[in-house]
């Protein structure tokens, strides 16, 4: 889980989902998201996937001609503090969440001002470590005071969800309106 050091007011960015990010082909010419492997995956509303694990099992098994030819260490010296959005936990019965991922598409200008912080990169670039302009926020719903835990609805398939998890919204309603 995550939790604060510090008070979050109400709308202010709180994490950034890092990690490789995907588009629809990118996935379809990789053999779609079996080949990641990993429970972290998480898709954008626009339908491009975050893999915060760094293209998982799927590192080091590619040629080089592949999708994706950069390593773990690359990601792992990103400086931004807040680049723990997948570590985020669904809530609990007895809590709400008290965070929503937003999509966020960064201007040229804003890739270069940022590109130190910027926790993405793209997986369609080879080798380059290009910095994606496509990022996943979370984004306080509420005042969360100091030492709170951050929350977010995980929005899983009740029809494939683990045992564990219990939906705190409605399946059938729209994953980018959570109220």
């Amino acid at each position: 889980g995550v939790f604060v050091d510090n008070g979050v007011p109400s709308g202010q960015v709180c994490a950034f989902y890092p990690g490789v990010v995907y588009t629809w082909n990118e996935l379809k010419a990789i053999g779609g998201t079996d080949v990641l492997d990993n429970d972290y995956l998480t898709f954008r509303i626009d339908g491009k996937l975050i893999d915060p694990c760094f293209g998982s099992s799927f590192i080091g098994q590619v040629s080089s001609d592949s999708m994706i030819s950069l390593s773990k260490e690359h990601y792992a010296t990103r400086n931004n503090p807040y680049a723990y959005g997948h570590f985020i936990n669904h809530p609990p019965t007895d809590k709400l969440p008290n965070t929503v991922q937003f999509p966020v598409d960064l201007t040229k200008k804003e890739v270069l001002a940022f590109s130190k912080i910027i926790p993405n990169l793209l997986a369609g670039k080879p080798g380059s470590g290009t910095i994606s302009p496509s990022l996943l926020v979370s984004v306080a719903t509420q005042d969360i005071p100091s030492g709170s835990e951050l929350f977010m609805d995980y929005r899983l398939d009740s029809d494939s969800s683990p045992d564990w998890y219990i939906p705190v919204y409605d399946a059938n309603m729209p994953r980018w309106n959570p109220w």
